[in-house]
């Protein structure tokens, strides 16, 4: 939603892949089972604003890294 309501800059992050059980509750597309969920995400959020700025964190440490962005 908040790529649709135009927000400038998104940090995405998750270590899992996509599955077929995630289509039915998650923003996944068919084509994307088997990417990292970040990859996939970013992808389906482009295709919804381009001018959006996406940067995502697929690595085991996307925690730290986010925590760290807290501190």
């Amino acid at each position: 939603m908040l790529t649709r309501y135009g927000i400038g800059r998104l940090l995405l992050y998750d270590y899992d892949i996509v599955e077929l059980a995630n289509m039915n509750r998650q923003v996944f597309r068919l084509e994307q089972v088997g990417m990292t969920k970040t990859n996939a995400a970013v992808h389906t959020l482009l295709d919804i604003n381009s001018d959006v700025v996406l940067e995502g964190l697929v690595n085991e440490n996307a925690l730290v890294l986010a925590l760290e962005c807290l501190i």
